[in-house]
């Protein structure tokens, strides 16, 4: 009763998954076994099983993969370089060496276990250069530059992705200040409690984007941005934006608001309850992709919480995002969805005008700096405007009360 969106995942069938895939589209699924690693290609077409030895010397290579594309410290040996190439280019032909065959358009990728945190964007489809001057991560023929990805938690998910509804907001972005709780820091990343300097001015320029459009549009930045106002406005907005850190620890996992420590965390559990209704969420936090993996269930994460709250696709970070590049990431995949691509297209032409740019060095060409951010649930593009309730203004005024009576009856009964 508290989780039914939880409880409405349901065995499903290589038919109704198939039934759901678009022309073009690839969906490839993984199945980790104690010596075997199974791979589940389908098409709306066909479909394919194959079986692929796992060693333990394979998931070492995965582990170094995982440690190199999450530090931002680059190595100085070139040694370590053509390594890492090498390494991305085998995982390549291990995890997709398929691909080709298949003439896909799209991939959906259904990962399994040691895979739910590895960001596929990475592999490299080409065999990496021997002979250079000066080692460039843009010489590497990254998946991603070929390929919109995304990805989904488990198949019953893909196949019960539920239709847009209309929204009383387009957009609501939230970027609270920190300057009372530390110091800014060299290194600035969403996770530790350092004050951002590009979050706010993140979510001011989405903003500004919808706003010039004329669409129904809200923002709370610094001490605006507060536990309670998101509770308020989350539920009628089409897209969530939410530029913060995240709490970590081993009890719980949350996104932190402008309130005080304790009462600005927002807790998974208190997601799962939220009546969310959005087209896309996106988590500029660290490690909101990250979590506890529990057999049978899989990744339980911040991200997954706000897809079975409701939200029919999440962009959510696999590690501790930086906030400079995230945030310009972040406000390209906008402005993609704007224009009409789908949400995979859209992230990856966003991540592309980061790592092509001539102005990004190349030491910010490395993958921690542009493959933080995945992309999970329904790709497709977003719904004419022409979807927003009528007389929103009036709606507004509605759901400000509402939200007020909701809290209320929240705060005497939590289960609400």
């Amino acid at each position: 009763q508290q989780y039914p969106a939880y409880f409405r995942e349901q065995p499903t069938t290589r038919a109704h998954i198939q039934a759901r895939l678009k022309p073009g589209e690839l969906m490839v699924a993984y199945f980790q076994g104690r010596d075997s690693l199974y791979q589940l290609y389908l098409s709306a077409q066909s479909g394919k099983l194959l079986s692929k030895p796992w060693q333990q010397a394979q998931q070492c290579q995965l582990a170094y993969l995982k440690d190199f594309v999450r530090s931002p410290l680059l190595p100085k040996e070139k040694a370590q370089y053509e390594r890492f190439g090498q390494c991305a280019y085998q995982w390549y032909q291990l995890l997709l060496g398929e691909l080709e065959q298949w003439q896909a358009q799209s991939l959906i990728i259904i990962p399994h276990r040691e895979l739910s945190d590895f960001p596929f964007e990475v592999l490299v489809t080409q065999p990496p250069p021997t002979h250079y001057e000066i080692f460039d991560f843009r010489h590497l023929s990254f998946l991603f530059l070929h390929i919109p990805l995304s990805y989904e938690y488990v198949p019953a998910l893909l196949q019960g992705q539920q239709t847009s509804s209309p929204s009383a907001l387009h957009y609501v972005g939230f970027a609270p200040d920190y300057s009372s709780f530390s110091q800014q820091t060299e290194l600035a990343s969403r996770s530790q409690l350092d004050e951002l300097v590009y979050n706010q001015q993140e979510v001011e320029r989405v903003y500004a984007l919808f706003e010039k459009k004329k669409l129904a549009v809200q923002k709370f930045v610094a001490g605006r941005a507060t536990k309670d106002t998101f509770l308020q406005y989350a539920p009628a907005s089409r897209l969530l934006h939410l530029a913060m850190h995240s709490q970590e620890d081993t009890s719980s996992y949350g996104l932190l608001f402008a309130d005080d420590r304790e009462q600005g965390v927002l807790q998974l559990n208190e997601i799962y309850q939220l009546p969310l209704r959005a087209e896309c969420a996106l988590l500029s936090a660290c490690n909101t992709g990250l979590g506890a993996y529990l057999p049978g269930e899989g990744l339980i994460s911040l991200g997954r919480a706000f897809r079975l709250a409701g939200c029919r696709a999440v962009v959510t970070s696999l590690w501790n995002v930086d906030d400079q590049s995230s945030a310009t990431i972040s406000r390209a995949f906008f402005a993609y969805l704007e224009q009409g691509y789908n949400k995979a297209e859209a992230l990856q032409r966003a991540r592309m005008d980061y790592f092509l740019s001539q102005s990004v060095s190349i030491e910010k060409a490395a993958p921690y700096y542009w493959a933080q951010m995945v992309v999970y649930g329904a790709t497709d593009a977003m719904p004419s405007h022409r979807k927003l309730l009528p007389g929103w203004p009036w709606l507004l005024l509605l759901l400000a009360a509402g939200g007020g009576i909701w809290l209320w009856r929240r705060r005497k009964n939590p289960y609400l």
